[in-house]
Parts: structure tokens; C-alpha cells; sequence
């Protein structure tokens, strides 16, 4: 069955096409346009974000744990010795962790906190060699007890607040 239509049935649908004024109330628009632009802003954001680099550090630092003080019985102090440092990593930029305790933020060549005392000896904290070298030492030592040689010794960057260095106290 065919169906026909004439030129004047045709004609009258498009013209009831056009006249149709109706559309999208004004509060349904807005929040269509804020949803529009949240999400061109985020992918804008995402596309953007891709050009800023690895972002992730290059700085590291190798420690190796020299002899303790064997004059001292209750084994409350251990020392390192910095063997590498790349990046140009200064004392400033790390901080050392005993056992999920910051023991020292670099601050000071020697400072105080959690129960540790910690100083820094050779390049030191100074506006002229304030970076960390080969032949820097750490010593850490315990105000309360022995260092326990269960716990472990993280050197982080403090910008990324990664960890560049761990190992466990050994004795």
C-alpha cells in the first residue's frame, strides 16, 4: 500500500516544523552549558597537564653504614657515610626517617627530634657548601635506648616526599 501525500500536506507539516517556538526551558540551557564547559575545562586540564614533564625526582643519594661506636655498649648510635649523591641534592632538600619517625628535616647540622639527635659533619649546612658529597657523614644517635637493628633508615626528598634511600640498621 502506497501512501501519497500532496503537495499541500507536505507543505502544511514543514510549515508547523518552523512555527514550533518551543524549546529547552532557561534553567535546563544553564546547566546544560555549565556541564558543557566542566567538561571542556577538564579536558583542557588533562590535554595541558601532559606538557609539564615526568615530574618524578632524579635526585638520589647512596649510603652505606659505617661501624657504629664500639666504645659505646648500648649501641644507641649509628653512622653513615654518603658514597654518592646526584642531582645536586643539598642537606636542605632531605630528610631522614628512623623506623616511621622523622628524625631529621634539614634544618641545622645537628638537630634534635623524635628521641634522636643527628648531626651532619663534613660539607655540612652552610650558604657555600650546603650539598650533599661523597664523604658526608650522618650520625644518629638514640636519647632514650638502643637503636633497635629491626628498624629501617629512609633518606627522603622532601619536594617529592619520595624516598631516595632505605635500609635496615644493622649492627
Amino acid at each position: 500500500m502506497v501512501i501519497k501525500m500532496t503537495k499541500q500536506k507536505i507543505s502544511k507539516k514543514i510549515g508547523k516544523m518552523w512555527k514550533d517556538t518551543t524549546g529547552v526551558s532557561p534553567i535546563i540551557a544553564v546547566i546544560l552549558m555549565v556541564a558543557i564547559t566542566v567538561v571542556l575545562a577538564a579536558t583542557i586540564y588533562v590535554w595541558v597537564s601532559g606538557f609539564g614533564g615526568g615530574g618524578g625526582t632524579s635526585a638520589s643519594v647512596n649510603l652505606a653504614q659505617t661501624d657504629y661506636d664500639a666504645t659505646n655498649a648500648t649501641n644507641n648510635t649509628v653512622n653513615y657515610q654518603v658514597l654518592t649523591a646526584t642531582g645536586g641534592l643539598g642537606w636542605e632538600d632531605i630528610k631522614i626517617n628512623i623506623g616511621g619517625k622523622d628524625v631529621w628535616t634539614g634544618d641545622a647540622t645537628t638537630q634534635v627530634l623524635s628521641g634522636y639527635k643527628v648531626t651532619i659533619t663534613s660539607g655540612g649546612i652552610s650558604a657555600t657548601d650546603g650539598k650533599i658529597s661523597a664523604g658526608d657523614t650522618i650520625e644518629i644517635e638514640s636519647a632514650n635506648a638502643n637503636i633497635d637493628t629491626s628498624k629501617t633508615t629512609t633518606v627522603f626528598d622532601i619536594d617529592s616526599d619520595t624516598p631516595i634511600w632505605s635500609a635496615k640498621i644493622t649492627y
